[in-house]
């Protein structure tokens, strides 16, 4: 009996240690589009820009869908 407690024991341990480093992986993973994006070097004044008409584009399509009876 003791054999078997001992087994089950060591099985948990392993599991846990296979967990703990699948999840120390997944957290120092960085997908590629993430590099890219952070190395961007786009000036905050464009982005800002781009922010603002995004906003404005989507404020329209809302506006939109809510106050006409038909929309495409």
């Amino acid at each position: 009996m003791k054999r078997k407690h001992a087994a089950v024991g060591i099985g948990v341990f392993f599991v846990l240690v296979l967990l703990a480093g699948g999840l120390a992986l997944s957290l120092r993973y960085r997908p590629a589009f993430y590099q890219v994006a952070l190395a961007d070097q786009t000036p905050i004044e464009v982005r800002r820009q781009h922010a603002d008409t995004f906003v404005r584009t989507a404020l329209q399509l809302v506006d939109g869908i809510q106050h006409e009876d038909r929309w495409s």
